[in-house]
């Protein structure tokens, strides 16, 4: 972690779970592309590794996707565009509605998905590692029932 200069007299405050967490998943993404390309995978970029995570777990409409990356759905449908050119994954019609779209994997990119997955877990190791004994656990115990919605913090107006 960089190191942040004050000046004298000026007390830091702990950092902000939200920019750490940000850290960790900047960290582990240069990581990830870093491993594939060292195996002669073709680049992907980070918007590419994001989507194939939500799909992965279990978001496939692209609308869905667009929400939760916070793009919108033209970026997503040009991103899913380089996906599919590179084999990574296709669009089907949803089981559940015929006027959605489904993005599955595709199994010609089942080996590189195969050793991102495997990259990923080490790195999970490896970020274990680091947090010298603290419990990473806990963190990956986090799921959308335990958040529940996006909370409105509200404030008096100054």
């Amino acid at each position: 972690m960089s190191k942040v200069h004050l000046k004298p007299g000026v007390v830091a405050k702990p950092p902000l779970l939200i920019g750490q967490f940000l850290r960790a998943f900047i960290w582990m993404d240069r990581s990830l592309q870093l491993s594939l390309e060292a195996l002669g995978w073709p680049p992907v970029t980070r918007a590419e590794s994001q989507i194939m995570l939500l799909v992965d777990a279990g978001i496939c409409r692209p609308a869905e996707i667009s929400r939760s990356l916070g793009l919108t759905r033209q970026a997503i449908n040009q991103t899913l565009k380089l996906l599919a050119d590179k084999n990574l994954i296709f669009l089907e019609d949803d089981p559940e509605d015929a006027r959605c779209k489904c993005v599955r994997f595709d199994k010609g990119g089942e080996a590189m998905r195969r050793d991102a997955l495997e990259i990923l877990h080490r790195l999970e190791d490896e970020l274990a590692g680091k947090l010298e004994g603290r419990s990473l656990a806990s963190i990956r115990s986090i799921d959308d029932d335990t958040l529940g919605p996006p909370k409105l913090v509200k404030l008096k107006k100054k």
